[in-house]
C-alpha cells in the first residue's frame, strides 16, 4: 500500500494516509510506520510525521466526545485548512469504510509567492522609511534656507536702518551718505519702507542744513546791526 499511495503524491511535501473509521493507521505515503513500539497498529493521532499528526488530531477534535467515528466527517464539506496545511478527508462508501486523508503544506500550492510578497512588503517598508527621512531632511534644509534668506533680506537691512537712524539723531549722516552712494537696495521685502526712510532722512538733513544757514545769517545780521551805532558815533565826533 505504501508504494501505491506514494505514486499519488503530487507535491514535494504532500502526504496521504489511510486509517480505519476509528482512526487506526493502515498505510501512509511517506516513511511513517503504521506500527507502534509494541508491534500493534497505531492511531493516526500518534504519528511521528508532523503533518499526519496535525491533520489527524484536528479531525479527531472535530468528532463528538462519545463517538470518534471518522466517517462522520466524510460529507460534502470535507476540505480543511489548519496551521498552514491544506487537507481533505474521503470516506469509501463500501465497507469497511476506510478513511483517506491527503494534503500538503500551503507553501506547496503557493510556491514562492509568499516569499515574493514578503520581499515586496519589506521593500515597501524600506521605501516608506527612506521617503520619510528624505522628507525630514528636505524640510530641515528648506527651513535653514528660509532662515538665512530672512536674516539677509530683513534682519541685516533693518540693522543698517537702525544704525543710520541712531547716527542721524546725533546729526551724523555719514552712514546715510555711504548707503546712498552704493545705489543699492538692501531691503528686498521692505523696499518701500527703505525708500521712504531715506527720503525722510534726506529731508531731515536738508531742514537742519537750512536751519543752520538761517541761524548763521541771523547772527551775521545781528553783528552788523551792533556795529552801526559805533560807526555813527565816530562820525559825529569827527564833525
Amino acid at each position: 500500500m505504501h508504494t501505491t499511495l506514494k505514486s499519488f503524491v503530487q507535491t514535494p511535501n504532500s502526504f496521504i494516509y489511510v486509517m480505519t473509521h476509528f482512526g487506526v493507521m493502515i498505510g501512509a505515503s511517506n516513511d511513517e510506520s503504521i506500527l507502534d513500539s509494541t508491534g500493534n497498529l497505531k492511531p493516526a493521532i500518534k504519528a511521528t510525521d508532523p503533518n499526519i499528526a496535525l491533520s489527524a488530531n484536528f479531525l479527531y477534535n472535530m468528532l463528538p466526545v462519545n463517538n470518534k467515528d471518522f466517517t462522520l466527517l466524510g460529507g460534502s464539506n470535507s476540505t480543511f485548512k489548519y496551521n498552514g496545511i491544506y487537507f481533505q478527508i474521503t470516506v469509501l462508501p463500501q465497507p469497511p469504510h476506510f478513511v483517506f486523508v491527503n494534503g500538503a503544506p500551503e507553501t506547496d500550492y503557493t510556491g514562492n509567492i509568499d516569499t515574493v510578497l514578503q520581499q515586496l512588503n519589506t521593500n515597501l517598508q524600506n521605501s516608506t522609511t527612506t521617503i520619510i527621512w528624505i522628507s525630514i531632511v528636505v524640510f530641515i534644509v528648506l527651513l535653514l534656507i528660509s532662515s538665512i534668506l530672512t536674516y539677509l533680506s530683513v534682519s541685516v537691512p533693518l540693522t543698517k536702518v537702525t544704525s543710520i537712524m541712531t547716527q542721524a539723531t546725533s546729526f551724523d549722516f555719514s552712514a546715510f551718505k555711504a548707503m546712498e552712494a552704493q545705489k543699492g537696495n538692501f531691503i528686498t521685502e521692505l523696499g518701500t519702507m527703505e525708500k521712504v526712510f531715506y527720503t525722510m532722512i534726506e529731508k531731515f538733513a536738508s531742514s537742519i542744513k537750512a536751519n543752520r544757514e538761517l541761524s548763521n545769517a541771523q547772527g551775521q545780521a545781528s553783528q552788523m546791526n551792533s556795529q552801526r551805532p559805533s560807526t555813527m558815533n565816530q562820525s559825529n565826533k569827527r564833525v
